[in-house]
């Protein structure tokens, strides 16, 4: 899997959605749930090295909170 959006989607929804690995995979549409892991597994590492990545993965995050914020209200 390449791409790299899709990923951090991937790993959002278990970080912030409290999902299993199996509900994520459906919603995505992967055969396997494992590969959920692989990729949450993924991005861990890549945020160790990766500065920039961790810094559009906190601007994804505090978007998404604020946009859910806004529809509770």
């Amino acid at each position: 899997m390449k791409n790299e959006a899709r990923k951090l989607a991937i790993f959002l929804a278990y970080e912030e959605c409290d999902m299993k690995y199996k509900e994520i995979a459906e919603r995505f549409n992967l055969r396997n749930y494992g590969k959920v892991g692989w990729v949450c597994s993924g991005i861990r590492e890549m945020l160790q090295v990766d500065k920039d990545l961790m810094n559009r993965l906190e601007k994804i995050r505090g978007i998404v909170k604020r946009a859910t914020c806004q529809q509770r209200t």
